[in-house]
């Protein structure tokens, strides 16, 4: 049960400055959160009360980390989007004026 114990430390540090943390963070979160749901799940023994308060602790957190994963995503979308914008531009402009293969030449008579 250490990664339940170190999931709890890891939440109540980040929390606090969660509006400025950076999803690499969030996503280390949630690897630690799973290896701590294996950790349960592999247990053997009854989950004891004093881990199910630390559960409690957690799960506490759960709809603010959400909401801070949801703004990420919608950054990392928006981001996405104005990319995919610069680079449809480019192949326009890139296909109107790039691939000549003939000239035509007019002379003065």
């Amino acid at each position: 049960m250490m990664q339940l114990q170190r999931l709890y430390d890891t939440t109540i540090e980040l929390v606090p400055r969660l509006a400025g943390c950076s999803y690499e963070e969030l996503e280390s979160l949630i690897e630690l959160r799973s290896m701590a749901l294996e950790e349960l799940e592999a247990s053997k023994d009854a989950i004891s009360s004093a881990h199910r308060g630390l559960i409690q602790e957690i799960s506490r957190f759960d709809d603010v980390m959400l909401q801070r994963m949801k703004e990420l995503s919608a950054e990392a979308s928006s981001g996405l989007k104005k990319f995919q914008d610069s680079q449809v531009q480019r192949k326009a402009y890139d296909n109107g004026y790039g691939d000549v293969g003939s000239y035509f030449i007019d002379r003065k008579r």
